[in-house]
């Protein structure tokens, strides 16, 4: 029982002072980067960095904010959120397709906002042409017009196009009082396709049949994004 009273003591007293050497080592911590310290097998004791241990202890010095780990893996690519390009052109004033003819009532070019396109990436094209049709001076049975969004690298003469073609056609017009206000109307015009990597120039082409047409305002979007 004496001994067991007396191994009691002991491992009290190495409590506390394994206790009283982790609060020395926070107050040297919060004074430098490293932590020295001399362990024998009963005891450990925090010491300046130019003392030496004594003969049956080992020498300890650990980095109070640790080694650095080693780089985790790569993570995924992260997701798009917007155009690599855009460009958004508006025709500056009325444009007149005439009867049986082509009209181009906005294009890039004309504003010299033409667009860069790298490969892996597409086009992706939104044009709106509002006009209007005035009352012919002799009497009318129709008016038509047809406009298309073209594309064109600008080191090559070929136009390419880059959406259906879009179709207004009214028919019966020899009623005087349709031309009151003057006939109106709007087309939308949409589209995308991967092209290889250049500038670029688009344009908006509309033509007529048998009836001149007043194309009053026309609006071009035009944005670079990767490719499907």
């Amino acid at each position: 029982m004496r001994r067991l009273r007396g191994i009691s003591r002991v491992a009290v007293v190495g409590t506390a002072a394994v206790a009283c050497v982790c609060g020395y080592a926070r107050t040297v911590a919060a004074q430098s980067d490293e932590i020295h310290a001399c362990a024998s097998t009963l005891a450990m004791r925090i010491v300046d960095a130019t003392e030496a241990c004594r003969p049956w202890e080992t020498r300890y010095v650990w980095n109070q904010e640790g080694q650095p780990g080693p780089a985790g893996p790569p993570g995924p690519p992260g997701g798009f959120t917007g155009p690599i390009e855009s460009r958004t052109t508006e025709s500056g004033a009325s444009v007149l397709c005439p009867s049986g003819g082509e009209c181009v009532p906005i294009s890039l070019s004309a504003t010299g906002e033409m667009l860069t396109v790298a490969d892996g990436t597409q086009i992706v094209a939104t044009a709106t042409v509002v006009a209007r049709a005035d009352a012919p001076s002799s009497e009318a049975t129709s008016v038509s017009l047809t406009c298309i969004l073209e594309h064109r690298r600008v080191d090559s003469p070929v136009w390419g196009v880059l959406t259906p073609a879009s179709h207004a056609v009214f028919t019966g017009l020899n009623d005087s009082r349709l031309w009151d206000a003057g006939l109106r109307f709007t087309l939308p015009l949409q589209g995308a396709r991967v092209v290889p990597s250049g500038i670029w120039d688009l344009e908006v082409r509309c033509g007529t049949l048998n009836h001149e047409v007043v194309i009053t305002a026309a609006s071009l979007q035009v944005s670079v994004l990767p490719a499907p």
